[in-house]
């Protein structure tokens, strides 16, 4: 069975119902022994004790209510060790700025892990939690268990650290992404890497590189991450830089956005559809679709040849549209006329598409077919339909105008 291991303040009588009623079962419901060091300690020391259980867990969840010293210490520990992957925090919901229930003297998040994703619990509302940290608990050991494989299947094929090196970045990547964005939002997911190249850039070049991809000042969420003046800039990461938008407030749209390059070159890419900034779970705009997918593969060729890199270069690009289960597609291309009864509703929850190739190949003369290969996988899913090649080559070449592309090969 795997491990466990729980970071907590001990002897405080909500945290030990915590303990016993809801990380306990949860933990056991996910197949993993959960230990905490007041229960479990055999007679060792209990700082070498705390150690051991963080370095052997394969999952740490950490509860920060009422911001015990030696819990943030504890996960600090488990961060140096590199275990981001692996500890899941949680925290009453008082503690939250955000919460209507917080007070400024009291108890809070420490503001260093402010942008760590988090889960919040109340006790009026602790199913809802229950249910929030199995899912997270499952999807982390999923997570987890995929780093490992790549680990072991780079070896076995002797590819190479270095590619290794890349994949397991975007998963991190993901974790991150993921764990911060409102459950309700479709998105797409945008992956480029370029396996032959491992040279590691200056970050300062990387930004801007990218910034001088940008050749459409309006283009959202660009103009946003890319503004010298505004919250999104760009900041270093681990091996790379990233900005995070997250405009999830009541009354106000909802965007979410996380865009990280690593110093390779590798791109991630998590955006929010437009169609939801409103109303969520809705609708699936054709044009949009179009957009989204063209303005990508713009970005990357402007950026990959900002940065030097040769357009002989080799590229693997995974594009994955979620969130799309009971959407209707909206048309605003051109008129179509249907024969027949036809809601163009989805009942499939995501679309996967891979594209492979050479950076020469994202060109002027090039670009609609891509466009074409990637989109038609996801209109198919909406009553089979199928746009004309036409009509995509004209909405790619209309969005075209609005940029500078680089290679016109």
């Amino acid at each position: 069975m795997k491990k466990a291991f729980m970071i907590m303040q001990i002897g405080n009588p909500d945290l030990d119902y915590m303990y016993e009623n809801i990380y306990l079962p949860i933990s056991k419901e996910c197949g993993l022994s959960l230990f905490r060091v007041d229960k479990d300690n055999e007679g060792d020391l209990i700082k070498k004790t705390i150690d051991k259980y963080i370095e052997e867990a394969d999952i740490i969840i950490a509860d920060l209510t009422n911001e015990r010293p030696s819990c943030y210490h504890e996960v600090g520990y488990a961060y140096g060790l590199g275990k981001y992957l692996n500890v899941i925090l949680t925290v009453r919901e008082d503690h939250l700025p955000t919460s209507d229930n917080f007070n400024n003297k009291g108890p809070k998040i420490h503001f260093d892990l402010n942008d760590y994703p988090r889960i919040s619990w109340k006790k009026e509302e602790i199913n809802e939690f229950r249910k929030e940290l199995t899912e997270q608990i499952k999807r982390r050991l999923s997570e987890i268990e995929k780093k490992e494989s790549i680990g072991i299947s780079i070896k076995k094929d002797n590819i190479g650290s270095k590619y290794s090196a890349k994949e397991k970045w975007i998963l991190d990547q993901k974790m991150i992404a993921f764990s911060n964005k409102n459950k309700k939002l479709g998105y797409m997911e945008y992956i480029m890497l370029l396996p032959t190249i491992n040279e590691n850039f200056v970050l300062e070049k990387l930004v801007d590189a990218a910034e001088k991809a940008i050749t459409d000042r309006n283009s959202i969420p660009y103009k946003w991450i890319f503004d010298k003046r505004g919250e999104y800039w760009p900041q270093p990461i681990n091996q790379g830089i990233a900005s995070k938008i997250n405009q999830n407030e009541e009354n106000a749209f909802k965007i979410y956005t996380y865009f990280a390059i690593k110093n390779d070159g590798t791109i991630y890419f998590l955006n929010s559809f437009e169609e939801d900034w409103k109303e969520q779970g809705k609708y699936l705009n054709e044009k949009k679709c179009i957009e989204r997918i063209t303005e990508s593969l713009i970005f990357s060729s402007n950026f990959y040849s900002n940065l030097g890199i040769s357009f002989n270069s080799k590229y693997h690009i995974r594009i994955k549209y979620g969130n799309l289960l009971g959407r209707a597609f909206l048309f605003d291309v051109v008129q179509h006329t249907f024969l027949g009864k036809r809601n163009f509703q989805t009942k499939a929850t995501e679309f996967p598409c891979k594209l492979e190739g050479s950076l020469k190949d994202i060109n002027l003369n090039s670009l609609s077919n891509l466009v074409e290969n990637s989109v038609n996988g996801i209109f198919e899913l909406f009553d089979y339909f199928k746009e004309e090649k036409s009509v995509i080559s004209e909405c790619v070449a209309n969005y075209i105008s609005k940029w500078k592309f680089g290679n016109k090969a």
